[in-house]
């Protein structure tokens, strides 16, 4: 694993996010996640921060919620804290 853009799971995804792993789950099973970057446990696929951020800042919402862009930009800003292993 990069140290610079370590790998996350669906439990890290859901605690950066706010959402459950069961959305982030049901994302993915409907294409609206990005491919992962690790697929060496088929059954517990992890994607680089790096890739995770990225789909954050475009993923799928309800619309113009401010309420969840703050919460998504939080969860940005706590990601860039954990890649600086802060």
């Amino acid at each position: 694993m990069d140290d610079i853009d370590p790998l996350v799971d669906y439990r890290e995804m859901a605690r950066l996010s706010g959402l459950t792993a069961g959305t982030l789950r049901g994302y993915k099973q409907h294409g609206l996640m990005p491919v992962p970057d690790d697929l060496s446990q088929p059954a517990r696929p992890r994607w680089k921060l790096s890739t995770f951020k990225g789909w954050m800042a475009n993923r799928p919402g309800r619309g113009a919620r401010t309420d969840l862009r703050r919460k998504g930009e939080r969860a940005i800003d706590q990601a860039d804290r954990l890649s600086r292993g802060q």
